[in-house]
Formats: structure tokens, sequence, C-alpha cells
């Protein structure tokens, strides 16, 4: 087995030893200690997002190796009480607001896609949006997380969508109903479509 397949393996089985502890204390459905519990899946997240990193500097790629880690533990959270959700939410949005490496940010943007439902995540994603000026994988993750929550467009979205240049993050920013009259316009015209993430991967700043 290589060594990258090994290290995700290690932190695909970190995540579910993490979360197995919520999982026990779902159980009695006792809510004391669910923030301290959220602090430390959020911040072992936040770890496998820098071990990822130190095998490709491409934020793209460990976006990729990202999904794979949260895939494994969306499953076990959807068990867990509505208190752990509203406190994960709040963790993640701690990270996304603070002065961070992109890599951190990356990893709180990631788990936005667990917390989507929550309405402190527009928080989260008026933070990771404006953090920066910067158009990269961080930026596209965050508003991927955006289009499906349903949520509506803060100020610092709309100012994006004005000066934002890279195709991504500008189909990125339409609503869902703005993307598909998008599409078929494009399909009419030729225009050229969305360009999948990893053509354009953002390097570590």
């Amino acid at each position: 087995m290589k060594r990258k397949e090994i290290g995700m393996l290690g932190l695909i089985a970190t995540v579910i030893a993490a979360i197995g502890v919520t999982s026990a204390f779902a159980i009695d459905q006792d809510t004391s200690g669910v923030t301290s519990r959220a602090y430390g899946f959020v911040e072992s997240a936040i770890s496998a997002a820098r071990q990822s990193s130190k095998e490709t500097s491409d934020l793209s790629k460990v976006a990729m190796e990202m999904d794979r880690y949260l895939e494994s533990a969306s499953v076990l959270i959807a068990s867990e009480p509505s208190a752990f959700g509203d406190a994960l939410a709040a963790q993640t949005t701690r990270i996304a607001c603070e002065s961070r490496p992109r890599i951190d940010l990356l990893g709180a943007a990631m788990l936005l896609h667990l917390t989507h439902s929550h309405l402190e995540t527009l928080n989260a994603i008026d933070c990771l949006v404006g953090a920066g000026n910067i158009e990269d994988p961080v930026v596209w993750r965050a508003l991927d997380a955006w289009r499906v929550s349903g949520l509506r467009k803060t100020p610092t979205m709309l100012k994006l969508a004005r000066t934002a240049r890279d195709e991504r993050t500008q189909h990125r920013l339409m609503t869902r109903e703005e993307f598909v009259e998008f599409t078929l316009a494009a399909t009419a015209t030729n225009i050229p479509k969305f360009r999948p993430l990893e053509r354009n991967p953002g390097e570590l700043q």
C-alpha cells in the first residue's frame, strides 16, 4: 500500500475514533460536554488537512483527500443529537473567522459541508470568502456549501460577485436558479461550461 494511502486511512481512522466518543455520548442524550467534543472533532479535521498538505501544496488535491475523510465522518455525525450539530457549526465558524494559515481555512471550508443547514454557517462562509481577497479552493468550497444551504447572499458575497475574475468563483456565486439559467444559456450559445476545480489548483499561501 502506498504511503499516501496509508496516511489517509490513518486520518479516517482518527476521525471515526473521535466521533465514536460522541456516538457513545449520544446514546444517553446527555448534552453536557458537547462543545468540547465538537471542538475536538474540528481540531482533528484541521490536523487532517495539515497532514494531507504535507504530501502536496495543491489545495484542490488536499480538498479531494478531505472529501474522503469527511465522508466517513458524515454518516456517524448524522446519528448525533442536534446539540452536537449546533456546537460543530459554532466551532467551524470559530476557525473560519480566525487569522489562520490557508490550509486551516480550507479545513474549515470542508467542514461547512457537515453544517450547511445551520444559520451560523453563513458567518463562517462570509469570513472565508472575505479572507485575503483570494479566489482559490478555500473560497470555492465555502461557496459550494453556501449553494447547498439555500441561505441568502451576504454583503461580502455580493462584493465578490462584482470583483471576481475566476469563472469558478463567478459560477459558485450564482443561486441554483441562476446557475440553471446560465447553463441553459451556455448550452444554447456554446459558452464554455463550468470548469472542474482540479484544472486550476490553488497553491498554499
